[in-house]
């Protein structure tokens, strides 16, 4: 008699984003490092609450502590959004088109902030946020990646892991 089970999708274990760039092979005896990064969860704004809201009130000191925590619950699971997570981390960027008329998307950093932005371990996590914006960026099939809209990440660590990074002049007249 053969015992049968069945797993259901809620048992099933999530997948976790490793861009290949970020797991190097291991040769001559050397450490691997493994990625954590992923996508943020509901659950990890409790986590790391403590340190994020206070950063995210911040840079947006408009809003309240409530309505930061709305406004990334909300953006959880929207498709338009990319909201990562790393254990020191996190990271929101936008896919959208810069103008009504323009064909191709365009995806924006909107926030990478480090817990410590002096750390060098968590600056490293900090670029692993780049590297898979520029994957989804081309899986999206768009040509532009916004960055350094609101990071805790140096501008030389972006630009080493990106490459070239253009400066784009805009008018603004004052109302």
């Amino acid at each position: 008699m053969a015992i049968q089970t069945t797993i259901t999708d809620s048992e099933r274990p999530k997948a976790t984003i490793v861009p290949a760039a970020i797991v190097a092979p291991v040769t001559n005896g050397a450490s691997r490092h493994v990625s954590q990064l992923r996508r943020f969860e509901r659950p990890d704004i409790e986590r790391h609450g403590a340190w994020l809201v206070p950063r995210f009130l911040t840079a947006f000191p408009h809003l309240n502590s409530y309505q930061a925590m709305s406004f990334m619950v909300n953006v959880l699971y929207s498709n338009e959004f990319m909201f990562l997570y790393q254990p020191h981390g996190v990271a929101l960027a936008q896919l959208m088109h810069e103008h009504t008329l323009q064909e191709e998307p365009v995806v924006w950093e909107r926030f990478v902030f480090l817990e410590d932005k002096t750390d060098l371990r968590q600056i490293a996590e900090g670029i692993e946020f780049y590297v898979e914006f520029e994957r989804w960026t081309k899986q999206k099939q768009a040509k532009q990646l916004v960055v350094e809209q609101c990071s805790d990440v140096p501008t030389d660590a972006i630009k080493e892991q990106l490459g070239r990074i253009l400066v784009k002049q805009i008018r603004i007249a004052q109302v």
